[in-house]
């Protein structure tokens, strides 16, 4: 099970990275919505079998009011172990359209 909620959070933590590395200059071309991550085409396409990643985008809410030169990225993992019980792993980053970055994760 371990194993399995490392590779999870490895796989979150490439996403946040990989898509950092490739925020659109122009951000009005960011769009928010969900995307379903194909893992065969990452590097981690020879032990994600059986594990699925989505990552949704969306402006972030502070106290109460959207704000649109904030984006909130969150990024979902989820697996069936051996027992057939499902387990999801979670990770969230923050861009902003000035340039700063940070990152969360939860299980």
């Amino acid at each position: 099970m371990r194993v399995k909620q490392t590779l999870a959070a490895n796989i979150i933590h490439t996403q946040i990275d990989l898509y950092r590395a490739a925020i659109p200059s122009d951000w009005s071309s960011i769009s928010t919505g969900t995307t379903t991550i194909d893992l065969t085409t990452t590097t981690f396409s020879a032990v994600s079998n059986g594990f699925a990643c989505t990552r949704v985008i969306a402006n972030a809410v502070i106290n109460g009011s959207t704000v649109t030169t904030l984006k909130k990225i969150t990024y979902t993992v989820t697996w069936t172990g051996v027992t057939g019980r499902s387990y999801t792993r979670t990770g969230v980053t923050y861009i902003s359209q000035y340039g700063s970055h940070v990152s969360l994760q939860r299980s």
